[in-house]
Order: C-alpha cells, then sequence, then structure tokens
C-alpha cells in the first residue's frame, strides 16, 4: 500500500493511486471496479468479501446514490462492467511506468475467441467510429490479447480481432455494423527480406 502513495512536500498527501486503476478514464468504469465486488441484496454479504457490508447499500441503491449525486446516467452501467472485469497490466514503457492495455469484449464465436474494439460516435459526418481503431490502436489490443491467451493458457485456440461501429446520432435508432477480422497480427511482423545476388 505505501508504495502507492504520492505526496508532495512535507505530511501533504496528493494522491492515492490504485494499480489496476492508474488511468485517468471515465468515471463510470472507476463505478464498475466497485460494483464488481459488491453484493446484490439477496447475496450472503458476511461471505462475500474482507469487507464488512453490513449496513451498507445494495448494488441498485449505490446505483441510484450515485446517478443522483453525480448527475451521471447509469443505465449503461453493465457495458462498464465487462470493460471492468478485463484491464491487464502488459508492460511497462520506455520510462518505466506500468503499461496496461484493455479489450471492450472479448466473445467466442463458435471455436473463435474474438477481442472486440467498440467504437461509437454521435455523427458519422468527419470520420467513423472505424477511423479511431488506428495502427497504433490494434497494436494495443494485440499485446492485451497476447497478455490474455498466455494467462489463460488459450495458445491453440482461433482467434480474430473485431470492430463494432455504433454510431448514434440524434432522433435516429443506432446504427450497428460488426466487422470480423478488422485486422491480423500479420500486418505486424516484421518481414525479413532475402537479398538475392
Amino acid at each position: 500500500m505505501f508504495d502507492r502513495i504520492q505526496h508532495g512536500g512535507p505530511a501533504r498527501l496528493a494522491a492515492i493511486v490504485d494499480f489496476e486503476m492508474g488511468t485517468i478514464g471515465d468515471p463510470l468504469l472507476d463505478l464498475a471496479w466497485v460494483l464488481m465486488s459488491w453484493p446484490n441484496a439477496d447475496e450472503d454479504r458476511s461471505v462475500t468479501s474482507y469487507v464488512d457490508y453490513g449496513g451498507m447499500p445494495d448494488r441498485d441503491d449505490l446505483l441510484q446514490h450515485y446517478a443522483t449525486a453525480s448527475g451521471r446516467a447509469v443505465d449503461e452501467i453493465d457495458y462498464y462492467l465487462v470493460l471492468a472485469n478485463f484491464k491487464a497490466p502488459v508492460g511497462r514503457n520506455s520510462k518505466g511506468v506500468s503499461v496496461t492495455g484493455e479489450i471492450d469484449l472479448i466473445v467466442l464465436d463458435g471455436d473463435i475467441l474474438c477481442f472486440t474494439e467498440v467504437k461509437t460516435r454521435t455523427s458519422a459526418e468527419f470520420s467513423t467510429p472505424l477511423s479511431a481503431v488506428d495502427l497504433r490502436k490494434q497494436r494495443q489490443i494485440i499485446r492485451t490479447a497476447r497478455v490474455y491467451r498466455r494467462i489463460f493458457g488459450l495458445d491453440d485456440i482461433k482467434y480474430r480481432y473485431d470492430v463494432v461501429s455504433v454510431v448514434r446520432e440524434k432522433n435516429r435508432p443506432p446504427l450497428i455494423e460488426h466487422f470480423q477480422n478488422f485486422w491480423t497480427e500479420s500486418k505486424f511482423r516484421k518481414k525479413y527480406r532475402s537479398d538475392e545476388f
């Protein structure tokens, strides 16, 4: 715990950084992290974890309180719960800082493991959601998927990289498109030339 406490000057606490969420991101993702271990009203709260939840609100009450206090809608919290369930450390950058990766959805399509990036826009007028899945993002997902496969011993399973594009324009139903096998790892492999003289 003490390696996570940073302070500036004598006895002035500047931040407490949790390793798993050591990023700046969507506050609903933080809420999802809390909810992952929060017991439902019908669960035996004495065996859920080492925390005593006696007298604490259940998940629905917690969500309602959060929505009221923050002014944020929590109707899509299930998406954030899926996202919060897989955010893995994938290494360290050149300055020694831990680098994490996330994959929006990991699903099985028959016998194929699909690592799926979900991109949403309120309009496709200037750019489509697909434009956000650039080479850098693809490389990051590949690295994270490798860690995921290694952690769960899935070296022999077939896999692919998909993208789900969502355009949610005002007063229109959302346009959702699924692009299977949007990219492959082969374009990131180093190519070796053999010069023939």
